[in-house]
């Protein structure tokens, strides 16, 4: 999502601590908004915009009950504004989806990213990178759900087309190799505990039989 631009942001030089900047960004999203409130604009994208910015801010610090908040309101403004696949909308899901995920809140994050992998697919199309980036979000949340088998076909897939598109040495191709080894890594543990789980079993009156055997040994 693009920031609002009613607000110059002082040079880096005199910018300060980390939490000096922190509290500059706070400040000139919360003014951004004031001046749209006052103003009445009927272009609400740049409000829509400081919104989310204040938003990602709120997450860096932590405040994540706020920032949910901010990107609610966010999006209930632009859904409204916009057509259901452009890309200031898929912006605010997808951040939102992520919000939901650093919360544990799985089940959601899984429901807006589907919703962002499909708008992407139908605006960009098939082969297209921002697809290939909302796939493999896609499976992130899969993995973090515990479905390791659609994690790793989705991954397997996205990874792919990172090979052939970025090449194997790319940072992104790499960063996207060390999750889907993760998640092999989760598919092998857990067939190695489904093999461990299973019963031994012997045919009855079979070669190997245990009771055959006794019985035998008896004679």
């Amino acid at each position: 999502m693009e920031p609002c631009c009613c607000y110059v942001t002082p040079p880096v030089s005199s910018w300060g601590t980390r939490w000096e900047r922190l509290c500059l960004r706070i400040a000139s999203w919360k003014h951004a908004l004031e001046l749209f409130e006052q103003q009445g604009t009927s272009d609400q994208l740049p409000a829509v915009g400081a919104l989310g910015n204040l938003a990602l801010t709120y997450k860096y610090q932590g405040r994540l009950d706020e920032a949910e908040s901010l990107y609610l309101k966010s999006l209930e403004m632009i859904t409204s504004l916009v057509p259901p696949d452009d890309s200031n909308l898929l912006a605010g899901r997808y951040n939102l989806a992520n919000l939901y995920a650093a919360q544990g809140r799985y089940e959601e994050a899984e429901l807006l990213m589907k919703q962002c992998y499909e708008a992407s697919s139908r605006r960009y199309g098939a082969n297209s990178a921002q697809l290939d980036k909302m796939r493999g979000n896609l499976g992130m949340v899969y993995n973090l759900l515990g479905r390791y088998e659609e994690a790793e076909k989705l991954l397997k897939q996205t990874l792919t087309n990172y090979e052939k598109r970025l090449g194997m040495d790319h940072p992104e191709t790499i960063e996207l190799m060390g999750k889907y080894m993760d998640v092999i890594s989760h598919l092998s543990q857990e067939e190695a505990q489904t093999r461990a789980s299973r019963p031994l079993s012997f045919k009855q009156g079979g070669k190997h039989s245990g009771k055959a055997h006794r019985k035998k040994k008896h004679r």
